[in-house]
């Protein structure tokens, strides 16, 4: 599995050719796996079981321990360039079933990041949905080095480690547990921008079509026909239906931020409360609307590498966007804003894959603390979200 992934892309990994690479039989297989995308899960938890063993039998126990883990490992994966493609990338690419499988090996992931945050003198107990944040931050960041430029790892543990450790604070075990339907009530969700001329016909065609049906359903007739165009303007439009359909995707999370962010300043009395009312929407738009979590969250890896490129380049206009419009004494580093950011992507994803899209709103103080604390400090992150929740119910 791990050879022919990295050769042609577990998407075209067959059960006949993994047989034929191992040289077993068809049945031998069989009584191991039940399909490849099993084969693909045991070999995923094997390799990070292997990757992550020498650092939990013996967990950090300070700072320089912590930041020793983050460069051995990230060393570990540059050293074994197929391992770390199929754990980063294939894994992403492999379809729903196979990514929610996976999601049981990163487990041992969070392990070591609770280790990190319970070192001495003030050891401190996150909350889960901070440490797998935190855990989809670190992959995003190997993943998107390791596709760009394999050797730009050896650089990044040090720089993840300052963010992470950013975040270790009392503050993070006293984030107020927030009801769903009042902070759901209390801020409206986005809207969708209006769109005019062909192009925006095809690009809302694409997105209603795979919000209902998914991107395998859809086809180039199929688009066109529910946007009442012709072949002729699809083709002066796009190169194919995946360059429609992720361009669909792109716009419809693009006005989501902007529609959230409208709302937020005209609403909230400081920076960092408009930060945590554009959380609350963004939030509230993927409970309510499951479609528009499946498209951005999932369905966005459908048609493969591009994909996830497609992914890389929302969450990076994200954090070019935060920090431009952050004030310049609190504008974070392009290390950071990245980090931040992904957490906050990795987290949505994983809660959408594993059926909690509607409930993703009860995960806004976690996700505002990822957000605001390496900016301003664990403090005053704390204190603005508090601010902010204890008025939404007040006006409820």
């Amino acid at each position: 599995m791990l050879e022919l992934a990295a050769d042609q892309g577990v998407r075209n990994v067959t059960v006949r050719g993994l047989t034929a690479r191992a040289g077993v039989s068809t049945r031998a297989f069989y009584e191991c796996f039940a399909n490849a995308e099993a084969c693909f899960g045991a070999t995923y938890s094997r390799i990070v079981h292997n990757l992550l063993a020498g650092a939990i039998e013996m967990p950090p126990a300070g700072e320089a321990e912590v930041r020793a883990c983050a460069r051995a490992l990230l060393a570990s994966l540059a050293e074994n360039p197929d391992a770390a493609r199929l754990v980063l990338v294939e894994s992403q690419l492999a379809g729903p079933a196979a990514r929610k499988e996976s999601l049981g090996a990163v487990t041992a992931f969070e392990r070591l990041i609770r280790e990190g945050f319970s070192i001495e003198p003030n050891p401190v107990v996150p909350p889960p949905r901070v440490v797998r944040a935190i855990a989809g931050a670190a992959i995003w960041i190997a993943r998107s080095r390791l596709r760009s430029r394999p050797t730009a790892l050896d650089g990044v543990a040090d720089e993840f480690v300052d963010w992470m450790l950013a975040l270790r604070d009392s503050q993070v075990e006293r984030l107020p547990v927030i009801d769903r339907f009042r902070a759901m009530a209390a801020f409206r969700p986005p809207g969708r921008e209006p769109v005019g001329e062909e192009r925006g016909f095809l690009l809302t065609a694409a997105a209603k079509l795979s919000a209902a049906e998914g991107y395998d359903s859809l086809t180039v007739p199929r688009i066109r026909r529910e946007a009442g165009v012709s072949r002729r303007s699809f083709d002066a439009n796009f190169g194919g239906v995946a360059e429609c359909f992720l361009e669909a995707v792109e716009t419809r999370t693009k006005a989501a931020v902007r529609g959230a962010e409208s709302e937020a300043k005209r609403a909230a009395s400081s920076w960092e409360r408009a930060l945590v009312r554009i959380l609350s929407s963004l939030c509230a738009g993927v409970a309510r609307d499951p479609g528009f979590a499946r498209l951005a969250f999932l369905e966005i890896l459908a048609p493969g590498p591009e994909g996830l490129v497609k992914s890389e380049q929302i969450v990076n206009y994200w954090s070019e966007r935060l920090r431009r419009t952050a004030p310049v004494e609190r504008r974070p580093g392009p290390f950071a804003a990245e980090a931040s950011v992904a957490a906050i992507w990795s987290l949505t994803q994983c809660e959408v894959l594993s059926g909690r899209g509607r409930r993703i709103d009860e995960a806004i103080a976690e996700m505002a603390f990822v957000l605001l604390a390496p900016m301003t400090g664990a403090r005053p992150a704390g204190r603005a979200i508090r601010a902010e929740f204890d008025e939404s119910i007040a006006n409820r």
